[in-house]
């Protein structure tokens, strides 16, 4: 059995993106859904592609939100063309970084007994971006 170890907690969400691999031969962005998002990533899930794989840095835009992420795990999925795609974040812009922080605050408030997590979540802005 596989056992992750996370430096933060991930919360169910879901928030549209697009999102598309950097290079010079890459297509337009394509549509996904982040459906766990922690401080320092998502899981995102999204059509497979073959420009995407264990490494790729891929642009992602939410809304007027841009950032960049690393891939570092592929999950496949029972359809068969879908896959769910473990990320990092590598830069976030401030609008994106703030929507994440946002998210991370609303969740981990309805969540029991994590008051800390909320100020935990408040007090690394300055980790994913400048």
């Amino acid at each position: 059995m596989h056992h992750e170890r996370r430096i933060s907690p991930r919360y169910p969400v879901t928030v549209g993106l697009r999102w598309r691999a950097q290079g010079k031969w890459v297509r337009r962005p394509e549509r996904a859904t982040i459906v766990d998002l922690s401080l320092r990533g998502a899981r995102i899930r999204a059509r497979t592609n073959d420009a995407i794989k264990v490494g790729s840095f891929v642009d992602i835009r939410v809304g007027r939100g841009r950032g960049i992420v690393e891939v570092r795990r592929i999950e496949g999925s029972h359809e068969p063309s879908i896959a769910y795609f473990g990320v990092q974040f590598v830069e976030l812009d401030s609008r994106l970084r703030d929507l994440v922080v946002d998210r991370l605050e609303r969740r981990s408030e309805d969540s029991v007994g994590c008051g800390s997590t909320a100020r935990g979540v408040e007090s690394s802005r300055s980790l994913t971006g400048s």
